[in-house]
């Protein structure tokens, strides 16, 4: 089963994400910020990372920095799911190394298709 982290701030986008991974197949993992996001991306090994940018702690930009530090979490596909639609913003979040960016209001099934296609499945 393939571990997914979800690292979002709002409590009940969170816990609707990680249900509808759960309907999926998927072990889903939540945290509130992105300090405790790296924390569970240390510990947990996820095949992939769902987060968004304006968090507490350390926001999303600063969670995919640490990530890449490590060569543990180097390569766990990012994805960028976030409310911010400035084309700076989504240049950068590319640049630094997130494999999509999705806007909310998000469609669960396009989110999902693109959480196929970049799962590492090392089961």
């Amino acid at each position: 089963m393939s571990k997914i982290l979800v690292i979002e701030d709002d409590q009940t986008l969170r816990e609707d994400l990680l249900e509808a991974l759960q309907l999926e197949g998927f072990e889903g993992y939540g945290a509130s910020n992105g300090q405790d996001g790296l924390q569970l991306a240390q510990e947990k090994k996820p095949q992939l990372i769902i987060c968004d940018i304006n968090m507490p702690m350390i926001n999303g930009f600063g969670v995919i920095v640490a990530l890449h530090k490590h060569e543990e979490t180097a390569n766990i596909p990012l994805i960028f799911l976030s409310a911010r639609k400035e084309k700076e913003t989504i240049d950068r979040a590319l640049e630094l190394g997130a494999v999509a960016y999705i806007t909310k209001p998000y469609i669960w099934k396009d989110l999902l298709t693109i959480i196929r296609s970049h799962i590492i499945n090392i089961d």
